[in-house]
């Protein structure tokens, strides 16, 4: 056993030494960096609010975030990472750049003050659905206001992502998480659980005036931004919106669906577990996902042939994969120490269920790197078909397993949607890529 470990290691090793200077290795390990810093600044505000407010308190901001989420994902998604994609395109064309972001502007500012309006209107409905009370129904208030400022910092990381700006994207999304945990701590000490609730809804509007004074240095007065709204560009933000929107909806409601659910058939403690889990495997997957968002799409739209892609979606398995390999056993091995470490005592059931968390999460972004090739080559209709699927199957699986084994059961629920959504996205591009031809 010894033995066979070691060859593991040494075969890790070789693979890490082998591709260091690859692109994708110096991102990966650039945004590992910065990640380390964020997820220090997480775990300092995750130990604040699970020592003063507990598995309860853990829980009613999960609902609150993911509702939040929603909003958000329908005014940035799309527009944001066409924003990226098409700046970096267009390098040496600063009439089109100009025609992207006015619109994205545009957009942005219309799609938020709608969503302001449609959340002031129906702020009491939301509230009981979000907290089963009305108590809280000040937070959307709030947020209704501070929406915009959200959105806009979403857009400006896009333009940064997409100037190839890397140092200045790192540094923004540090000042953020920063910011945030600052934030989150002074208000929990002060004022518990209504203090978590401003700080989620609020902490963006105060990233706003450094987001920006960089991107008006850096842009909007380097390049004398006009008022520009082109139609053209309006049908392209459409195109990708139509398909980062099918899954960054269904997730997120799927989430609040199965912790409804675990709320109502045991209890919001074990709600809570759950949630930790979550959020671990959220601190991993951010690596992953800020990797694959800077490096990984980019470069699969400059391939132009089937051969050069299925080369490139092989190479940057081979090294993804097994550093996720190696993240799970390292954390399972530590769960008894990473657990009171992240939260308290009250969580340590979490590190039961852990290992298989983790697992789900090495099949979801196995599943990510082939089903990138759908947004690449905007299969819309099949992204989103598989999408829809995968969200039926996953809160259906997971329906039966809550109902038999709790918080269990909805971590096994996890692991094997994504299973199944690894064989779904699989048959539908190996047909395209023979991968194993």
């Amino acid at each position: 056993m010894l033995n066979r470990i070691k060859i593991f290691c040494n075969n890790f090793k070789e693979l890490i030494v082998t591709n260091f200077k690859t692109q994708l290795v110096k991102v990966f390990f650039t945004n590992s960096v910065a990640a380390v810093i964020k997820l220090l600044a997480r775990l300092i505000s995750n130990k604040v609010v699970a020592i003063y407010l507990g598995p309860t308190g853990i829980a009613a901001i999960g609902q609150l975030a993911n509702f939040t989420n929603l909003p958000l994902t329908v005014i940035t998604s799309g527009i944001c990472q066409a924003t990226t994609q098409k700046i970096a395109e267009n390098k040496e064309n600063q009439e089109t750049q100009n025609k992207i972001v006015s619109t994205a502007l545009f957009l942005i500012i219309t799609i938020s003050l709608f969503f302001a309006i449609i959340m002031l209107i129906f702020n009491q409905y939301f509230t009981q659905f979000i907290f089963n009370t009305n108590k809280y129904d000040y937070v959307l208030i709030i947020f209704s206001f501070s929406i915009i400022f959200f959105s806009l910092n979403q857009l400006f990381l896009a333009i940064l992502n997409g100037l190839n700006e890397f140092k200045k994207y790192v540094l923004l999304n540090l000042s953020s998480s920063i910011i945030s945990v600052c934030l989150t701590v002074l208000l929990v000490i002060l004022m518990g659980l209504k203090g978590a609730f401003i700080a989620l809804v609020t902490f963006q509007a105060v990233i706003f005036f450094l987001s920006f004074c960089i991107i008006y240095k850096l842009y909007f007065k380097k390049y004398h931004l006009k008022p520009l709204i082109d139609i053209n560009v309006i049908r392209i933000f459409f195109e990708y919106t139509l398909m980062t929107l099918t899954s960054s909806i269904l997730y997120p409601l799927s989430q609040l669906t199965i912790r409804t659910l675990i709320i109502k058939k045991w209890s919001i403690y074990e709600a809570g577990i759950w949630e930790s889990l979550n959020s671990i495997s959220n601190m991993i997957l951010v690596i992953i996902t800020t990797s694959l968002a800077v490096y990984y799409l980019p470069k699969l739209s400059s391939l132009k042939n089937d051969e050069d892609f299925r080369a490139e979606v092989i190479s940057t398995a081979k090294f993804i994969l097994p550093v996720m390999l190696v993240l799970t056993l390292f954390l399972t091995l530590i769960k008894n120490i990473l657990i009171p470490l992240l939260y308290s005592s009250e969580f340590i059931l979490a590190g039961d269920y852990l290992f298989v968390q983790m697992l789900g999460n090495v099949l979801k972004v196995a599943g990510w790197l082939i089903a990138y090739r759908m947004i690449v080559k905007k299969m819309t209709l099949q992204y989103i078909i598989v999408e829809i699927l995968f969200t039926t199957v996953y809160v259906l699986i997971s329906f039966h397993l809550i109902n038999l084994y709790g918080v269990e059961g909805a971590v096994y629920g996890y692991a094997c949607a994504y299973l199944l959504y690894l064989f779904m996205v699989f048959y539908l591009i190996n047909r395209e890529l023979k991968f194993f031809k």
